[in-house]
């Protein structure tokens, strides 16, 4: 039976709710390969089924137990290390720490506010920061989905964009809410009245529209393999330039150098819809500006690093797939 356990499919992030046991032969894949884990696995059911042959009786009542003592120690310990260093990962990737209950201190437990879920490329880690930020704010009521297929537990009202002008609408319409918290990358019409990376609270101009948006990145700038910034409005409808910063200076591990691939592209109004492709490979330690004309909103520019690399791999709680920081910043021609 544990031969032919399909562990493929059953080491991976799942198994931190609800599957302990499986959880020090992910970490021993991690760091050595699923084979390894497997002859791990193989060779710890070998010798506990020789411990129960071999051992004679008259000792067996201290061995037995003695052994089984120190496989749940050992066991114990490498699942608790794993646990903090996964609640770690996501305390690094969606900035919850200091005062959780932000929201409500900023515009009282009877506000009517609302959450813009499906913003990221990460939407478990994203419910995730959800489930957190309603827990502790009262005044967080309804959940207004961008379409991700991915239920969150909560009541979702499902959004569609107008990708001409990034106007926001319900299919069922209904009243929206005064208040809006959505990831620091989507910048929404109106003021924003209160900032807890990743989030910033706003009070929602109407009808809800976005006046630009960037995907894919953490709260703490990161990127994965792919990051995306959209813009829907500039002043006087004119181009611009975009200042794309990509860094890798906060890593100071083992190199692993990654292609990047940036493109520009017009959202509407041409046959020709990538206007420039950049190309660079990146290094620990290292960090670039690029700036980039754009055409008339609405446009995309597009990010691509591939391969990528997860601190976990070089002994560093954080399990995610990094590309590199990233920030975008936009001004009108």
């Amino acid at each position: 039976m544990l031969a032919t356990l399909p562990l493929g499919s059953l080491l991976n992030v799942s198994i931190f709710s609800d599957t302990f046991g499986l959880i020090p032969f992910l970490r021993q894949s991690e760091l050595h390969g699923q084979d390894f884990a497997r002859e791990l696995l193989l060779g710890g059911a070998v010798a506990a089924g020789l411990l129960f042959l071999l051992v004679p009786r008259r000792i067996a009542f201290v061995v037995v137990p003695l052994a089984v003592a120190t496989f749940l120690s050992l066991t114990t310990h490498s699942v608790d290390g794993a646990i903090r260093g996964y609640a770690l990962g996501l305390s690094y990737a969606g900035g919850t720490s200091g005062d959780h209950s932000w929201i409500d201190d900023a515009v009282g437990r009877n506000a009517d506010v609302g959450y813009l879920y499906g913003t990221s490329t990460d939407l478990f880690a994203e419910a995730s920061l959800l489930w957190q930020t309603e827990f502790w704010n009262r005044s967080v009521r309804q959940v207004y989905n961008l379409g991700s297929p991915e239920p969150v537990g909560f009541a979702e009202t499902t959004l569609t964009m107008n990708s001409a002008n990034g106007r926001l609408a319900a299919a069922a319409g209904g009243a929206a809410p005064k208040y809006i918290v959505a990831a620091n990358g989507f910048d929404l019409a109106g003021a924003a009245v209160a900032t807890h990376p990743p989030f910033v609270l706003y009070r929602v101009a109407k009808p809800i529209r976005l006046g630009s948006s960037v995907q894919g990145v953490y709260g703490d700038t990161w990127m994965g393999a792919d990051a995306a910034y959209f813009r829907y409005a500039s002043p006087g409808g004119r181009p611009g330039t975009v200042s794309l910063t990509l860094s890798r200076t906060a890593w100071d591990g083992p190199d692993v150098p990654g292609h990047v691939r940036i493109q520009v592209i017009a959202l509407r109004g041409t046959k020709a819809p990538v206007t420039t492709i950049r190309r660079w490979v990146i290094h620990t330690r290292r960090a670039r500006v690029f700036t980039l004309r754009t055409p008339r909103p609405p446009f995309e520019v597009s990010v691509h690093i591939q391969p990528t690399f997860s601190p976990s791999k070089f002994g560093l709680p954080d399990t995610r797939q990094l590309g590199a920081q990233v920030g975008f910043r936009f001004g009108a021609r």
